[in-house]
C-alpha cells in the first residue's frame, strides 16, 4: 500500500519536475499560471493535467489544438515514480532486515540505522533535485546553481542530522572530484567539462562516504559517458568536438553507486569475517574442553562463562563443599555478551581463551551468533548474507529455522563435527538408538 502511495507521489513530483524544468530555462515563473500546451499555449484544465492518466486518455494530444505534445512529460513522470519506488523499497529493505531481502544497500541502511523512516523523505527530496538536474542538463546543457547548492545543502544537513562523525572527511572527499573536474575544465577550455559539473559533484561524496564508493562513482561516470559517447558516434548522434552533457552520467553513476556498489563486496567481506569468528570461537571452546573436559553451557544463545553479580556469593557458599558441584558453580555465571566480554578461565584465572568474544558484523541491524551446548557437545551458528556456503550442513541449518537475530542461521561449526542440521538432543537420541541397535546384534 505504501509503495503505491509512493508511486503516485512520484508521478505527481515528476509532473512538477517536467513543468519546472521546462519553464526555468525560459525564465517563466513556476507560480505563473497553470500548465499550458507548448504548441498553442492553451492553459490545461486540472482534469487534463492528471499525471500519466490524462496523457493516456487524450492519446498524447492537446484537447484544444489536437496536436501531439510529445512524450517528455509522461516519461519524466514514469522515471520519477520508478526512482521513488526503488528508493522506498531499499529503505523498506533496511527497516525490515530479513532473510531473502534483495533490495538492501549499506549506504541506505546506514542512514536508516541513524534516522529511521526519515531516510525515505530525505532521499526522495534529494532525488527530486537530482532528476530535475538530469532533465535540464540533458535538454539544455546547463546545471542551475540552485540545484547544485540545494543538493550540497541537503547532503551536509543529512550527514549532520544523522550524527556521522566524519563530516570533515566527507567534505574533503567532495573537494577531490571537484578539483579534478575543474582541472579538466581549464585544460579543455570548457569544452570537455563545464563549471556546472564541477559544482554538481560536491554533494555526492558527502552521501557516499568512503573513498572506495567515491572512486566507483567517478569511474562509473566516465565509463557510462564513454559507452554512451561511442554509441552516439556509431549512430551519428555525436562527433569529436561536439559537447555531450556530463551531468546525466554523474547522476546515473551516483544512483547505481548509492544502491549497489558496496553490496556484493561488503557482504562477502562480512561473511568472511563470520567464518573467521566462528572458527575462533570453536578453537577457544575446544581449548577450554581440553583443560576441563566439558564445554560451557549455553544461555539464551550465549556462552555462559562470564561472572555474574552473585559470583562471589556462589563461591563462598561452595567453600565447605568436599566435592566440586559444577552445576552450582555455573549459577554464579551468566551468558557473555557478544563483542564485549572476554572468554576467560573462571576456574583458575590462568587463561584467556578469547580476549573479546566476536560479534556479528551487522549486530546493529539485529544479527548475532548463536551458541548451543549441553556441556558435552556444542554448536555455534551464524547467518550468512551471501546465500549458499561451502559448509556441508548449510541447507540443513536453514531448514532448522534457527534465529541468528533477525535472520535464519545458515552456517556453523560443532564439536567433533556433530550434525548441524539437528539439535544436540536429537543427536544424543541417534547415538543411543545406534548403541541399542549394536547391542541387539
Amino acid at each position: 500500500m505504501i509503495g503505491i502511495i509512493v508511486f503516485l507521489f512520484g508521478l505527481a513530483m515528476g509532473s512538477f519536475i517536467g513543468a519546472w524544468t521546462y519553464r526555468l530555462p525560459r525564465r517563466i515563473k513556476i507560480s505563473k499560471g497553470r500548465s499550458f500546451c507548448p504548441k498553442c499555449k492553451y492553459q490545461i484544465a486540472w482534469y487534463d493535467n492528471i499525471p500519466l492518466v490524462s496523457y493516456i486518455v487524450l492519446a498524447g494530444k492537446c484537447r484544444n489544438c489536437h496536436k501531439k505534445i510529445g512524450f517528455r512529460e509522461p516519461l519524466i513522470e514514469i522515471v520519477t515514480a520508478f526512482v521513488f519506488v526503488t528508493i522506498f523499497h531499499f529503505v523498506n529493505g533496511c527497516m525490515f532486515f530479513s532473510e531473502g531481502t534483495v533490495l538492501q544497500s549499506d549506504i541506505v541502511c546506514s542512514f536508516v540505522g541513524k534516522i529511521g523512516w526519515w531516510t525515505l523523505p530525505y532521499l526522495l527530496t534529494i532525488f527530486f533535485f537530482i532528476i530535475a538536474t538530469f532533465v535540464i542538463d540533458l535538454e539544455k546543457k546547463i546545471i542551475p546553481d540552485e540545484f547544485s547548492f540545494a543538493l550540497l545543502f541537503l547532503a551536509i544537513i543529512g550527514v549532520m542530522f544523522a550524527n556521522y562523525n566524519d563530516l570533515f572527511l566527507r567534505l574533503f572527499f567532495a573537494l577531490l572530484p571537484a578539483l579534478f573536474l575543474l582541472f579538466l575544465h581549464f585544460i579543455t577550455r570548457g569544452r570537455g567539462m563545464g563549471l556546472g559539473d564541477v559544482k554538481l559533484v560536491l554533494f555526492a561524496p558527502i552521501l557516499l562516504g568512503t573513498w572506495q564508493n567515491n572512486l566507483i562513482w567517478m569511474m562509473g561516470s566516465f565509463i557510462i559517458g564513454a559507452i554512451v559517447g561511442v554509441i552516439f558516434m556509431i549512430f551519428g548522434k555525436a562527433s569529436f568536438g561536439k559537447q555531450i552533457p556530463f551531468g546525466p552520467f554523474l547522476i546515473i553513476s551516483f544512483f547505481i553507486t548509492l544502491l549497489f556498489s558496496d553490496r556484493i563486496a561488503l557482504r562477502r567481506s562480512r561473511d568472511s569475517q563470520r567464518r573467521s569468528d566462528i572458527s575462533a570461537i570453536t578453537d577457544a571452546l575446544n581449548s577450554f574442553h581440553e583443560d576441563y573436559g566439558f564445554f560451557p553451557p549455553s544461555e539464551n544463545g550465549k556462552i555462559k562463562i562470564c561472572k555474574n553479580d552473585n559470583y562471589n556469593d556462589v563461591i563462598e557458599s561452595m567453600a565447605g563443599d568436599k566435592i566440586f558441584d559444577r552445576n552450582k558453580f555455573f549459577e554464579g555465571l551468566r551468558g557473555c555478551n557478544w563483542g564485549k566480554d572476554s572468554f576467560e578461565d573462571v576456574f583458575n584465572n590462568s587463561s584467556v581463551y578469547l580476549k573479546t568474544i566476536p560479534v556479528d558484523p551487522r549486530e546493529s541491524l539485529g544479527l548475532n551468533y548463536l551458541y548451543m551446548s549441553d556441556m558435552d557437545y556444542f554448536q555455534v551458528y551464524t547467518a550468512m548474507e551471501g546465500g549458499s556456503s561451502e559448509d556441508t550442513y548449510n541447507k540443513g541449518v536453514v531448514g532448522r529455522n534457527l534465529a541468528c537475530g533477525e535472520k535464519i542461521c545458515s552456517f556453523g561449526k560443532s564439536y567433533i563435527d556433530i550434525p548441524l542440521n539437528i539439535s544436540i538432543e536429537d543427536y544424543r537420541k541417534q547415538l543411543e538408538e545406534k548403541r541399542q541397535k549394536d547391542l541387539g546384534k
